[in-house]
């Protein structure tokens, strides 16, 4: 699990034509319109709509807008309770209960780095520390994000262009609820979960470096580099990883959207490492008759 911040960051990302493209356009196998699907960086601003063509009108061409879990789910008081309850660690699990004293300033320290206030591994200790991480790889990655506000959730990616899709009127939906995707993100055993934090603080240049190398591949719409980064030897995590966080998901989605796409056109929008590679969702469309294509290449 040494690299598993790469997907959550990417929670955080081949066989491909047209690898700068992150908007495709999935038609054939019967459909009557075609279904479209973008590629995400999960914490992104909403700015990034503007910069993939095409895309405002696919989401004005589609009958429904999915998410990977639906807008609420993200973003609405009742959900972030329940994550709150699915996300606290067991009390005999607690941070200070699986780290030595050295290892809780170690922590300690790596926030303290980044957010100027000290002291506040006393306030996350009560989560797994899975969640822990993913708030470090947050602001690993926030540096090289201008104006970022990790508080601002409207104002990311995903819920931005579900909150468009809203706003024109579509139906919103979700390929996973809250509870699917908390399982595959916390199955991992809470001792495995702190050897992969202590991983993230002790290598954070490393992990910095990564966060801004993902963060530059997705601005720049190119889906190999995306994929190169994320099972590199030096980048990439174990294969039971990637099958579990990645492929496991992707085969998932695309059982549901067997059913989902002869019935209406949509548009989905999944993380960017889901969509290339031999696993990937756009091969596994392929593989059920579909044609998936990109729609255009971006304008900078």
């Amino acid at each position: 699990m040494k690299r598993i911040l790469s997907l959550v960051s990417a929670i955080v990302m081949v066989a491909l034509v047209g690898s700068a493209q992150l908007l495709w356009q999935v038609s054939g196998n019967g459909l009557d319109k075609p279904s479209y699907i973008v590629g995400s960086h999960h914490i992104v601003p909403a700015s990034m709509i503007d910069n993939i063509a095409g895309l405002r009108q696919a989401v004005e061409e589609s009958a429904k807008v999915y998410g990977e879990v639906e807008k609420d789910g993200l973003s609405s008081q009742e959900s972030q309770m329940k994550l709150f309850t699915l996300t606290t660690a067991p009390a005999d699990s607690t941070l200070d209960k699986v780290l030595t004293p050295e290892e809780l300033a170690r922590v300690d320290a790596v926030f303290t780095k980044y957010i100027g206030m000290p002291g506040i591994v006393n306030q996350l200790k009560m989560f797994q520390p899975i969640i822990i991480s993913t708030q470090l790889a947050v602001l690993q990655t926030a540096g090289a994000i201008p104006g970022f506000n990790p508080n601002d959730v409207n104002n990311m990616f995903d819920v931005a262009v579900m909150s468009l899709g809203e706003s024109l009127g579509k139906e919103i939906g979700g390929l996973e609820t809250v509870d699917e995707q908390m399982s595959f993100l916390l199955s991992q055993p809470i001792v495995d979960q702190a050897v992969d934090l202590m991983n993230a603080v002790d290598n954070d240049e490393e992990m910095v470096e990564q966060a801004t190398l993902l963060l530059k591949a997705f601005y720049d719409q190119d889906l190999n580099a995306i994929e190169q980064l994320t099972t590199s030897e030096k980048y990439g995590i174990t294969p039971d990883e990637l099958e579990r966080l990645i492929y496991k998901r992707n085969r998932n989605w695309i059982a549901k959207l067997k059913d989902i796409l002869p019935k209406q056109n949509i548009m989905m929008v999944v993380g960017a490492a889901h969509l290339p590679g031999e696993q990937g969702v756009l091969t596994l469309l392929r593989k059920q008759g579909y044609t998936v294509e990109p729609v255009m290449q971006y304008s900078k």
